[in-house]
C-alpha cells in the first residue's frame, strides 16, 4: 500500500471526503452515483461510511478491501467444498483449500483488491458468493422451514448484488448453472428434481436469449453506443475473446510485467491470427455449454465452464466498455479453477498412488509459488511513482501511461522531456484504437498542466500559432485537473487569464465552424472558469453543454451560480423553474437537489 488515490479513485472515491464536514448528505451521495445504470449504491455506501465514521484515507480503504477479499476467500472455500462434495471429488476439503488459495492468491487479483474503486467488483463478488452459498444451504437443509430461511437469504443477496455492481445480476443464472450441472441434472444425486431441472434449464436458456438480444440491440445502435470509442462493435467482440483467453492464461501462468490498470495498447492494427483463434475457441466452448444446458448432464467441468462464461457475459462481450481489465476475471476465474480441479480429479484414478501424491505436492508448491509472485508484484503498489514506472515498463505504448509519466516528469522539473512524452502520448492515442483518442485541445491542456507542475510560466505552453482544431478536440478530463490546480494555488505567476482566453477562442472557433466540444469538456471548462472567477464564461460553457445534456444537474448548478453571481433575478427564476420541473419529473439526482437547495439558502436575498 502507499499509492494513494489513482486514476478513477480520484473522481469516484476522493470527492466523498466532503462527507466528513457534511454527513447529512450521506444518502444523497449514495443514491447519486452515475458509475453504472443502477448507481451502485451499496458500493458507494461503503466508501461514504468510511468517510463519515472512519475519516478514511486511501491506506485504510485498501486495508478494508484486503479484508473483504479475505472474506471472499472464505466464501469461495465454503462454496467449492460444497460443490466438490456433491461432485464426488475425493478429499473435497483439501481441493477446496487448493481452489480458494489459488483463486485468492494469484497475482491477477492484486489490481482488483488494491485499486480502491474496484471494491465495487469485490462487493458484487461477495453478494454473488453469498447468494450461491445460502442457496446451497437451503438445498441441503432437512427441514422445510430452515430451507425457506436459506432461500429467502439467497433471494436477498440476488436482489442486492446488482446494487454493488451491475454484473451482480448474474447471480441468478449462476445458481441455475449449479442446479442444472450439479444438483438436479440427469443422473445427478437428486435426479428426482425434474421441476427444478426444468426451471434451471429455462433460466439458462432465457439467459442465452437475453444475451443474444443484448447483442442484437447493441448491433442496431452500435453507432451511438460506440461514439465515445475509437474501436467499433466488431473490434469489441473479437478482442474480448482474446481477452478471455488471456485472463485464463494470466490466472494460471501469470506474467506480472503485463499486469496493471492500463491496457489501452492492445488494439493497434487489424486482428491477428491469435484473435481469430481465440474467437473460435470461445465460440466452441459457448456452443458446448449450450448443448450441456439442453442435455442437463451432471459435470463439474461444465459447471466451471458455465461459471466462467456466464461471469463474463456482460463485461466482456457487446457493451461499449474498454477492451481489457483484470478485475473482470475476479469472480469468473473461479470457474476456471473448477475446471482445473475436474481435470485433476479425472487424472488421479489413472495414475499410481505415489504419482498422485506427487501431483498433490506440486499443487501445494504451485500455490506457494503464485503467492510469492503476488507478494513481489504487489510491491509495485508501494507508491504511485513505483506503480507508474511498472505500468510504463509493461505497456510502453500506452497513451495513458505516457500521459501520467509526462506529468510526473514535469513535477520532477524535467519540463522539456515531459513535453516529448505528451506528444508521444497523443500520437499513441491515435495509433491504438483501444485508447481514448487525445485531441489537439488535450495536447495543449496537458502541456499547460506540465508547465504548472514544473513551475514554468503557463503561457509558455500555449502554441504561438493556433492551428485550426478539428471537430471534437477535447476528449479527456484534463480540464478537471487544471481546475484543481487553480483551487490548490499550485501554479506560479498570473498566467491563467491568458490560458483562459486562449481556450475560449479555440473552443469558439470549433463551434463556429460547425464542430462540437464534448459535454464533459464544457462542464470542466465551466468549473475552471468558476475557479478563476469568470462567471460569464462559466455560464456560457454551462449553457452550451446543457444543449447536449439539458437534464444534467451539474450544468444547472453552474448556470444558477453564475446567474446568482450576476444578480440576474429573471435568469435565476428561469433556471429555478427548470429545476422545479426536472425535480418533479424525477430527473435530478438527490445530491444535485441538496446542493442546489444549499446554494439557494445562502442567497436568501435573491
Amino acid at each position: 500500500m502507499g499509492t494513494g488515490y489513482v486514476f478513477d479513485d480520484i473522481t469516484s472515491v476522493a470527492p466523498l471526503h466532503s462527507l466528513r464536514e457534511h454527513p447529512e448528505l450521506f444518502f444523497q451521495f449514495v443514491f447519486s452515483d452515475i458509475s453504472g445504470p443502477l448507481g451502485r449504491p451499496l458500493s458507494i455506501a461503503t466508501f461514504a461510511a468510511e468517510q463519515v465514521f472512519l475519516q478514511a484515507g486511501p491506506d485504510l480503504s485498501q486495508i478494508l478491501s484486503v479484508a473483504l477479499h479475505g472474506a471472499n476467500m472464505i466464501l469461495v472455500f465454503l462454496l467449492t467444498q460444497w460443490v466438490f462434495q456433491r461432485a464426488n471429488v475425493s478429499a473435497p476439503t483439501l481441493f477446496a483449500l487448493f481452489a480458494a488459495g489459488l483463486w485468492a492468491l494469484t497475482p491477477q487479483k492484486v489490481s482488483s483488491v488494491l485499486y480502491i474503486v474496484q471494491r465495487m467488483t469485490l462487493l458484487s463478488g461477495s453478494c454473488v458468493l453469498l447468494a450461491l452459498v445460502t442457496y446451497l444451504c437451503g438445498r441441503s437443509a432437512a427441514a422445510a422451514s430452515t430451507a425457506a430461511i436459506w432461500f429467502a437469504a439467497s433471494a436477498l443477496f440476488v436482489g442486492i448484488a446488482p446494487l454493488a455492481k451491475e454484473n451482480g445480476v448474474l447471480a441468478l443464472p449462476l445458481i441455475a448453472a449449479v442446479e442444472l450441472f450439479l444438483l438436479s441434472g440427469k443422473g445427478g444425486q437428486r435426479d428426482d428434481d425434474g421441476r427444478l431441472r426444468t426451471i434451471a434449464r429455462a433460466i439458462l436458456l432465457l439467459g442465452v436469449l437475453a444475451f443474444l438480444g443484448l447483442g442484437l440491440r447493441t448491433l442496431l445502435h452500435a453507432g451511438a453506443l460506440y461514439a465515445i470509442r475509437s474501436f467499433d462493435l466488431g473490434d469489441r467482440v473479437l478482442y474480448s475473446t482474446l481477452a478471455l483467453v488471456d485472463y485464463a492464461k494470466q490466472l494460471f501462468l501469470p506474467d506480472t510485467t503485463r499486469m496493471g490498470l492500463l491496457h489501452d495498447d492492445v488494439l493497434a492494427a487489424d486482428p491477428g491470427a491469435l484473435a481469430w483463434l481465440s474467437a473460435a475457441v470461445i465460440a466452441c466452448l459457448s456452443l458446448t455449454l449450450i448443448v450441456g444446458i439442453v442435455r442437463g448432464a451432471v459435470s463439474l467441468f461444465m459447471l466451471g465452464l458455465a461459471f466462467f462464461l456466464i461471469g463474463h457475459s456482460l463485461e466482456s462481450t457487446f457493451l461499449p466498455l474498454e477492451l481489457y481489465f483484470e478485475h473482470r476475471n475476479y469472480l469468473p476465474g473461479l470457474g476456471l479453477i473448477m475446471c482445473l480441479v475436474a481435470g485433476i480429479q479425472g487424472l488421479l484414478p489413472r495414475i499410481p498412488r505415489r504419482a498422485s501424491l506427487l501431483v498433490c505436492g506440486c499443487g501445494v508448491f504451485y500455490v506457494l509459488a503464485l503467492t510469492f509472485s503476488t507478494y513481489v508484484y504487489a510491491g509495485n503498489w508501494s507508491s504511485y511513482p513505483v506503480l507508474l514506472a511498472h505500468e510504463l515498463r509493461g505497456h510502453p505504448e500506452s497513451a495513458r501511461a505516457n500521459t501520467e509519466y509526462a506529468l510526473a516528469l514535469a513535477e520532477g522539473g524535467d519540463y522539456r522531456l515531459a513535453l516529448e512524452y505528451i506528444d508521444k502520448a497523443v500520437a499513441l492515442s491515435r495509433r491504438y484504437r483501444s485508447a481514448r483518442t487525445l485531441g489537439d485541445g488535450d495536447r495543449v491542456a496537458l502541456k499547460v498542466a506540465a508547465a504548472c507542475l514544473a513551475g514554468r510560466p503557463l503561457p509558455e505552453a500555449l502554441p504561438d500559432d493556433r492551428v485550426a482544431w478539428d471537430d471534437d478536440p477535447i476528449q479527456s478530463a484534463i480540464f478537471a485537473v487544471l481546475s484543481n490546480m487553480v483551487s490548490d494555488s499550485v501554479c506560479p505567476g498570473n498566467g491563467w487569464p491568458r490560458v483562459s482566453a486562449w481556450f475560449r477562442d479555440a473552443v469558439f472557433s470549433v463551434i463556429n465552424a460547425g464542430g462540437q466540444v464534448r459535454w464533459y469538456a464544457l462542464r470542466d471548462l465551466a468549473l475552471l472558469e468558476r475557479q478563476l472567477g469568470d462567471y460569464t464564461l462559466t455560464y456560457v460553457y454551462a449553457n452550451i453543454g446543457a444543449e447536449q445534456r439539458p437534464e444534467d444537474g451539474a450544468f444547472l448548478r453552474l448556470k444558477l451560480e453564475a446567474a446568482l453571481a450576476a444578480n440576474d433575478v429573471e435568469l435565476v427564476r428561469q433556471i429555478l423553474a427548470t429545476l422545479e420541473r426536472l425535480e418533479g419529473q424525477g430527473k435530478l439526482r438527490p445530491v444535485d437537489i441538496e446542493l442546489l437547495r444549499g446554494m439557494m439558502s445562502s442567497h436568501d436575498g435573491t
